[in-house]
């Protein structure tokens, strides 16, 4: 875990000192699930999946038969070109 600086608005440092108490939590651990809630919510945008994410998304839509064959089929065309 690393270490950092922040400078907050007096009122947010008492807003976080209220909270802190209340929870039974440290400020820190409440800055990092805030950190993780906002990671969850804004940092994944659907554009954005992983690549692993995309094929498990498209897994079994291909109906055509064997795909690797149709693919060296449309490359074989690319020889017989004029």
């Amino acid at each position: 875990m690393n270490r950092m600086i922040i400078t907050l608005e007096d009122a947010d440092k008492l807003w976080l000192a209220r909270e802190s108490k209340a929870e039974k939590k440290s400020i820190a651990q409440i800055i990092r699930d805030a950190i993780k809630d906002y990671k969850e919510r804004v940092a994944k945008k659907p554009e954005e999946e992983t690549f692993e994410e995309l094929l498990e998304a498209t897994r079994g839509t291909w109906t055509q038969g064997d795909p690797l064959t149709y693919q060296q089929n449309i490359r074989a065309e690319w020889d017989h070109r004029p």
